[in-house]
């Protein structure tokens, strides 16, 4: 029976995880934008960076010899998400280039939210109307960051910002699977089978419409990009499996100020008013309905611990 003392430090570890985990995420994001600013067809460094990332949890996984991490009886689940990282993939490869970090993370942090009407919709979790209400702050704070007065003025902008919505919602169906999906399988599974679905759907597209040689240092971007965010996502199923997502899913917000760090000082971009209130906006409504999901679920239920996998 587990004690106060080791539930603390279990949630301990999951923070730990995700702030790792999150920050992975964030530096292969900026390997993609630097990547992705290249010449070189985006299906390619999608097929370079997903096979990366699977070489990289493949390896992990054999070095600690538990190669039986990868069975799962959920082939057509996972199939679901390989596709829908192949989606995610290219939209964010294709749009990451074109904006700064910190506006592409104020996108992304549609993910509660998303995840919130995704709930609704296929797990029959209802929303109270305080939720419901939230939901639109959120998408208010979006319309704000955005700044949608000037988006003509720049096309490119506005075609980004789209991209990395559709993107963000093509996860945000691989983040309520790995919910789903989370008790019964490991995270080496939740992390290396997504990654199928970039690594052939890059192969694929190379075979219909050709590849272009790389240069070394695109190859190396593409190679450190798939395999640290490999690794992120291997951390982050972890943070998820040793605690609820209410205690989790809030420090995915550290990614904005990850992004900003890495904006400023790589790029030089400064953050406009526009993309600091949006932001402030989105990450309190999505810190709302993700606590409030979390005390949803503790009054309803009283979950026994869920030991990680070894």
């Amino acid at each position: 029976m587990p004690t106060a003392h080791s539930h603390h430090r279990q949630h301990l570890r999951a923070i730990a995880c995700a702030l790792i985990g999150f920050a992975c995420w964030v530096t292969a994001d900026s390997f993609m934008k630097l990547a992705g600013a290249s010449a070189v067809p985006k299906y390619e460094l999608v097929a370079v960076g997903g096979g990366s990332g699977m070489a990289t949890i493949f390896i992990l996984t054999f070095l600690r010899r538990r190669m039986d991490l990868f069975r799962t009886p959920h082939r057509l689940r996972f199939a679901m998400m390989a596709f829908c990282s192949a989606a995610g993939f290219l939209l964010y490869m294709t749009a990451v280039p074109l904006m700064p970090l910190a506006n592409f993370y104020v996108i992304v942090f549609l993910m509660p939210l998303l995840l919130a009407i995704l709930s609704t919709l296929f797990l029959r979790e209802p929303l109270s109307l305080k939720q419901w209400l939230a939901i639109l702050a959120g998408f208010l704070g979006v319309l704000i960051a955005v700044n949608p007065a000037g988006l003509f003025d720049r096309p490119d902008l506005w075609r980004a910002d789209t991209a990395v919505a559709a993107g963000t919602l093509f996860i945000a169906v691989n983040v309520l699977n790995m919910r789903i999906l989370g008790p019964t399988a490991s995270r080496e599974a939740l992390a290396f089978y997504p990654r199928i679905g970039p690594f052939v759907g890059g192969l694929l597209a190379m075979l219909i419409w050709g590849a272009e040689a790389m240069p070394t240092r695109i190859l190396v971007y593409a190679l450190i990009l798939g395999s640290i965010g490999g690794v992120g996502w291997m951390l982050v199923a972890q943070a998820y499996r040793l605690a609820p997502v209410g205690t989790v899913a809030p420090f995915q917000y550290s990614q904005i100020l990850y992004g900003a760090v890495y904006g400023y000082f790589i790029w030089g971009d400064v953050p406009t008013w526009h993309v600091l209130v949006g932001g402030a906006i989105i990450i309190a409504s999505g810190i709302y309905i993700l606590r409030h999901a979390h005390r949803s679920a503790e009054r309803k239920f009283d979950l026994p611990e869920i030991e990680a996998a070894p």
